[in-house]
Parts: structure tokens; C-alpha cells; sequence
């Protein structure tokens, strides 16, 4: 028992000497635990004749039979009883022989089993010899109820050399079964997975291709945002030194719901722009009439080279002429809003949706500090004066926990603060048709009306006439059931 608790195990012991193994029971020692009977070859060399690994013994292999015969060693062999030495010893020996149990065929777990116990004898002999020692010097014993005292009191008094001498070489070669224990569990790791590996090879490269085949639509609409962007801004000094200090906020708004198909649409967006984060732009001098830009890297790092004329690169900052990388962040936000959206509100989940919204703030947030630490201190107070987007932010995040059914201020929020941050802004759906041409058209007439001082009694005159003119030039060069879906959504 442990401490008078639970019964770890009944264990029949016997001393053999080498070259001793009888013919009877009394050639290997049993033990019982948790109803089953096995066996439990146990050999310890004496602690004054231990050292190294060839104090190490080994398991016999099973028999089947539930006894193991022992081994001829040079060493006397010495079986021991499990002692109730401290609770932690205990606690370990239970442990272990569970495990021991459960490996019993495995010569590793063997040898480390054997190796803890030679550990515990040899304390248990050493703890034994020093209470003697001070019986015979007349020294006062201590209570059987308090045996953690005297434990502590015979380590404390023994001296420190013999006891170093006795467990120094039992530590060490625990320390090599140990590592070799961890060496097998390596190896048998690795098997499982080369396993694994093989049946889900397939799906793997499925997936790689799949996720090749999204980036590198994302990649064609982000290398051509950040030219025009850049075009429409050369004259713009703070936004060029934004560029190189800070980097350049995309923001995708998404109008995907999260409901049949369109789910794993949203799922393959997600992945395809968090990707981007690895594209980073580097501006150069065109050297002939060729600029179109160039894609460099690989898989984990993509450079695209945007070329510029000669005179047009003169202006540019000197960190940029320099070829200093010019890095992107993009940022997702969806809302669903078609009657599909509503089927997920009511009837399905709506979470891909409201974690990719979560995540994506906390990346536009963490641009936003590193904007207001590394642009210089006259720009920052002169845009805070221009724009409250601190509390643009709050007023986001609040929107986005609030968890709203088709909550389009969240769209309407993070477009603005993209504006405000001279970022670049994306708008797409399922087919980038009706819900897109709708959302497209009505930023336009919102961004009259906020920068360019458009009455608001014209607002939605403007934006019939956007929609009517978009309609007019699809029945130029679109096929007629593109035009008539148009036609019925706008009119």
C-alpha cells in the first residue's frame, strides 16, 4: 500500500545469486496489479558496486507464461520490495508500474523501469544505513508517524560525498534511458505520420493547387490596385513617405453569405488575402518601353517589381529609389445580404463570418498603431484634426460584437477608415455582378456627397443615373441575359 491508501500491488520477492536459478517459483519475482498477474524481472547490482551503464539490466523476453527467468550477470542479483519511503516515491513506483505493465515486451521502458528502481533501493539502503549509524552513536530516533522528518533529517545529516558517490552513476544512466525513451518516441512519431502523410497526400496537393489558384487571382487584383493607387498619388508626399514607413492598407469587402456554397467562397477569400501578406512591392526605373511589373520570389515571399519612367522615378523619395521592399496589409470585412444570408441568420451559422471580422480588426488596428508611432509628429497632428479615426475604430469594434443581422455599418465604417488611411479598397461577391454594382455605386454618390459637397437632394438622382449608365454600357457588349438581370435588379 501507499501510505495506508490505495493498494498499488502485491509483489513476491526472492534473493538469487548468479549462476542460482532454481527449478521451482522461487526463479523470478510476480507481481499483481489491478486484477492481472505479470512479471516482473527485476535485477540492481549492490549501490557500492554500481557504475555507469553496465550497471543497466536487461528484460528477458516474455514466455507467455507470466514468469520471466533472470539473466546470469557478473553481479549478484537483488530484488526489492517496493518500500513506503516517501509519498513522491509512492506516486512514482504506482505511476510507473502501470506503465511498465503496458509495455512490458519493450526492453526501453524495461530498463528505465529498472534503472528508477535501482534509484529508489539505493536510497532506501543508504536512508536504512544512516538510521543505524545513529542508533549506534546514541542519536534520539524518530516517531513511526513521522517519516518525512526523518527522511529529511538522515539526508540532511549523511554526508553529501557518499551519497553523490552512490546515486551519481544511477542518475546517469536513468538520464540514458530516458533519452533513450525519447529517442524511440521520436521514431515511432515519425512512422505514424510518414503513415498519415501517405493517405492524405492527395488532399494536400488538392489543396496546395487550390490555394495556388486563389492567390494568384488575389495577387492580380492587388498588383493592380497598388498601380493605380500609386499613379493617382506620386504628387502626394505624405502618402509616398506612408509608403515606405509604414506600408499600405487593403481593405476587401466582401458581400459573400455564409450559406450553402458561398461558404467555402468566403473560406477560400479569407486564406487568398491573409496570403498576401507575404507580397511585398519594390519600385524601379523602366528601362525600355516594357513595364509591365514582375513577380519575383517564392511561396513564403513574393516580390512584384513596379516600373516606372525615368522622369517619374526621379521624384520619388530616396528610400524608394533605393529599392526599399513597400509592404501591403491586407484586411477582410464581410457582410451577407442577399436572402441567402438570411437563411444562415435564422436557420444556420453565422460564426465564419463574425471570427474573420473579429481578426481582421485587430489587424486594421494594429496598422493604425504603427502609422501613429513612425509618421512624423506634424503629419499626425494635423490628421487627427482632420479625422476622428480613434473613434471610427471604437465605433467598428462596437458594431462588430454587437453582432447584428446584415450589419452593413460595418461596411460603411471600414471603408471610411480605409479612405481616411490612403489605402485601397476592393468590392467583390459571387460574381462581382448584382451585389457588387450595387455597393460600387452607392460608395460612389456617398464619396460626392462627403468630398465633393454633393446636396443630398440629389443623392439618389445621382445614383439612379450611375445605375442607368451602368446599365446602358452592359447592353452594349454583354450578353443579353447578363443585361436583363441587371435591368430587373436596378429598375
Amino acid at each position: 500500500t501507499s501510505d495506508g491508501g490505495k493498494v498499488v500491488g502485491t509483489i513476491e520477492v526472492s534473493l538469487v545469486k548468479m549462476g542460482e536459478i532454481e527449478d521451482g517459483d522461487t526463479d523470478h519475482i510476480t507481481t499483481v496489479v489491478q486484477g492481472q498477474k505479470c512479471a516482473l524481472a527485476y535485477e540492481c547490482a549492490a549501490p557500492d558496486s554500481v557504475s555507469g551503464k553496465d550497471s543497466l539490466p536487461l528484460l528477458n523476453a516474455g514466455n507467455g507464461s507470466g514468469a520471466h527467468p533472470l539473466p546470469r550477470l557478473a553481479n549478484p542479483l537483488m530484488f526489492v520490495e517496493v518500500a513506503q519511503w516517501t509519498i513522491a516515491k509512492s506516486l512514482v513506483q504506482s505511476c510507473f508500474l502501470n506503465t511498465f505493465v503496458s509495455y512490458l515486451q519493450d526492453r526501453v521502458w524495461a530498463n528505465m523501469g529498472k534503472s528508477l528502481n535501482c534509484i529508489i533501493a539505493t536510497v532506501d539502503k543508504l536512508i536504512e544505513r544512516d538510521g543505524h549509524n545513529k542508533e549506534g552513536g546514541g542519536g534520539s530516533s524518530s516517531q513511526d508517524g513521522d517519516m518525512e522528518a526523518s527522511l529529511e533529517d538522515s539526508i540532511t545529516s549523511h554526508p553529501k560525498e557518499d551519497w553523490y558517490e552512490q546515486l551519481h552513476p544511477l542518475i546517469i544512466t536513468l538520464k540514458e534511458c530516458m533519452g533513450e525513451v525519447v529517442s524511440r518516441a521520436k521514431q515511432s512519431l515519425t512512422f505514424v505520420l510518414l503513415q498519415e502523410l501517405a493517405y492524405s497526400l492527395p488532399q494536400c496537393l488538392m489543396l496546395t493547387l487550390r490555394r495556388d489558384i486563389v492567390f494568384s487571382q488575389a495577387l492580380a487584383g492587388l498588383v493592380c490596385g497598388f498601380i493605380i493607387k500609386l499613379h493617382t498619388s506620386l504628387h502626394d508626399p505624405y502618402f509616398l513617405q506612408q509608403l515606405h514607413t509604414v506600408g499600405l492598407i487593403v481593405q476587401y469587402e466582401g458581400l459573400l453569405s455564409t450559406y450553402s456554397d458561398e461558404i467555402g467562397m468566403l473560406e477560400d477569400m479569407a486564406v487568398g488575402i491573409s496570403d498576401l501578406r507575404k507580397v511585398a512591392f519594390k519600385i524601379t526605373e523602366a528601362k525600355s518601353s516594357d513595364d509591365l511589373p514582375v513577380l519575383t520570389g517564392r511561396r513564403e515571399h513574393y516580390v512584384v517589381e513596379v516600373k516606372l519612367p525615368a522622369t517619374v522615378f526621379e521624384s520619388l523619395p530616396l528610400q524608394i529609389k533605393e529599392g526599399q521592399l513597400l509592404h501591403v496589409y491586407p484586411v477582410l470585412f464581410n457582410v451577407g445580404i442577399n436572402e441567402q444570408q438570411t437563411l444562415a441568420e435564422r436557420f444556420g451559422d453565422v460564426s465564419l463570418q463574425e471570427s474573420i471580422n473579429q481578426e481582421n480588426f485587430e489587424l486594421l488596428q494594429e496598422y493604425f498603431s504603427i502609422f501613429m508611432e513612425k509618421m512624423p509628429p506634424d503629419y499626425i497632428s494635423h490628421f487627427q484634426e482632420q479625422n476622428d479615426l480613434k473613434g471610427l475604430l471604437d465605433n467598428l469594434h462596437q458594431n462588430i460584437q454587437a453582432k447584428k443581422r446584415k450589419n452593413v455599418e460595418i461596411m460603411w465604417l471600414a471603408a471610411t477608415i480605409c479612405r481616411k488611411l490612403n489605402g485601397i479598397r476592393f468590392t467583390c461577391c459571387k460574381s462581382a455582378k448584382d451585389r457588387t454594382s450595387m455597393s460600387v455605386t452607392l460608395e460612389q454618390c456617398s464619396i460626392l456627397r462627403d468630398e465633393h459637397q454633393l446636396h443630398k437632394d440629389f443623392f439618389i438622382r445621382a445614383l439612379d443615373c450611375m445605375r442607368r449608365n451602368y446599365s446602358t454600357k452592359a447592353d452594349d457588349g454583354m450578353p443579353s441575359d447578363y443585361t436583363e438581370e441587371v435591368k430587373r435588379l436596378c429598375f
